[in-house]
């Protein structure tokens, strides 16, 4: 006899509320109560609860008017990330496999995910000896010079929501701890736009970052230049930021950011 695996009561709950979601398109943006429970086939007291739910999360809106339901603000934002998140990616693939074939070295792209950043791209050179990493792999926000970038472009509000005010995580004895020097080495990397950092992310590793603008001058991502400190010499570090500039900034533009968007540049001394 086949076993009968019953559904959690709070997972059908989800699939009732993205199929009702999903009765919502472009030829027909609005919805009465009615309309929805035939489409859905489920009963008024369930759809209703449903709509009571999503619209307290502002992912459905109800027209005092009309009493119609359409879809809420919450699901535009989404949706603008998932484009976002989209756009940079399928133009920075090509763009970064041609910058790792000419310096030979790992890059990650990364964006922000409330307290956390997500490695969302790696391109890595055929060489023997590499840093790796995995995408999907999550680090506290302030990991590394990607997370010197991110949060150099964010509003202090969202900093102090996310940077612990007493003390950071170290993950090597190289890191800055400290709250209020960290907040300085953002400044500095608004002021000059990219981050490095040499061990204190790992051990024997250089991070070498800069940022990716979206149309509205927002910060989208960013992508670092990691590779074995010995191999990142001082005089090596201006050719490599040099290169990274140069593809970072072709991505925000093929985005749309416009000229007069902050945009990294690296001056040689």
């Amino acid at each position: 006899m086949d076993e009968v695996i019953e559904v959690p009561t709070g997972v059908k709950a989800v699939e009732r509320a993205l199929d009702l979601l999903s009765c919502f398109t472009l030829e027909i943006p609005e919805l009465s109560l009615i309309e929805i429970c035939a489409r859905t086939g489920l009963p008024k007291a369930t759809t209703h609860r449903l709509l009571s739910t999503l619209a307290q999360a502002k992912y459905i809106v109800q027209d005092p008017a009309t009493s119609k339901y359409r879809l809420g603000y919450k699901i535009m934002v989404l949706g603008a990330i998932a484009r976002s998140q989209v756009n940079y990616l399928t133009k920075a693939e090509p763009i970064f496999k041609e910058l790792v074939y000419d310096i030979d070295e790992t890059v990650a792209v990364a964006s922000l995910d409330g307290d956390y950043h997500v490695c969302t791209l790696v391109v890595e050179p055929e060489r023997s000896v590499r840093v790796t990493t995995t995408v999907g792999t999550r680090r506290p926000c302030y990991f590394g010079s990607a997370g010197l970038v991110l949060l150099a472009y964010q509003p202090e509000a969202l900093l102090d929501e996310v940077l612990p005010s007493d003390k950071l995580e170290a993950f090597t004895v190289w890191s800055v701890t400290d709250p209020t020097e960290y907040r300085r080495r953002l400044n500095g990397v608004r002021e000059h736009g990219y981050a490095i950092e040499k061990g204190e992310a790992f051990p024997d590793v250089t991070g070498l970052a800069t940022p990716i603008f979206d149309h509205e001058g927002l910060i989208v991502a960013t992508a670092s230049v990691v590779a074995p400190t010995h191999r990142v010499p001082d005089d090596r570090i201006g050719v490599l930021l040099k290169k990274l500039i140069e593809a970072t900034n072709e991505i925000s533009r093929e985005l749309g950011a416009s000229q007069n968007m902050p945009t990294a540049t690296f001056t040689f001394g």
